[in-house]
């Protein structure tokens, strides 16, 4: 039997870490090229493109993470495509990731929409031009807030 030191596990830990860094890093990237997308089709004014956006938003978060790396990883297979672990692994998180980004982008979207009568214009605003507007005395964390919180709100307390 194989004893391992703390200090092999620790290794072997910190080894990993920075793989599983670069493959979140990956997935968020790509997540959010193909969120972007399907945001493009789900805010569509075609409808076959609104009901593939929403098929496909209802088909990535309505399975299970483990079970699309799964089928990723031995169904394409099945299937004839020769797929490595960390291509599977990318793109089961990537299209994961997209799912659940061009849904929270969407309903972004109908909110600005809503607040000003044109679909997103608030996105177009720069950190610095929220900063010049908002009045200089209101305490860091309300600002924090805005910035974090969402675009849209800021830019409706503009008007």
């Amino acid at each position: 039997m194989i004893e391992f030191t703390f200090w092999d596990i620790l290794r072997n830990l910190l080894f990993a870490t920075r793989w599983t860094i670069l493959l979140s890093i990956v997935a968020f990237a790509g997540g959010a090229a193909v969120g972007l997308l399907i945001l493009f089709a789900r805010i569509s004014k075609r409808p076959w493109l609104r009901r593939f956006g929403a098929g496909y938003i209802a088909l990535f978060q309505g399975t299970p993470l483990l079970m699309q790396l799964f089928l990723m990883f031995f169904g394409l297979p099945m299937l004839g495509f020769r797929i490595e672990p960390w291509t599977a692994a990318a793109f089961g998180l990537t299209f994961y990731a997209s799912a659940y980004l061009a849904e929270i982008w969407r309903g972004a979207s109908r909110r600005c929409r809503a607040a000003s009568g044109t679909p997103v214009p608030a996105l177009a605003c720069t950190i610095s031009r929220n900063c010049v507007s908002s009045s200089c005395r209101r305490p860091l964390r309300s600002r924090v807030r805005r910035w974090s919180g969402s675009w849209c709100s800021s830019s409706r307390a503009r008007r």
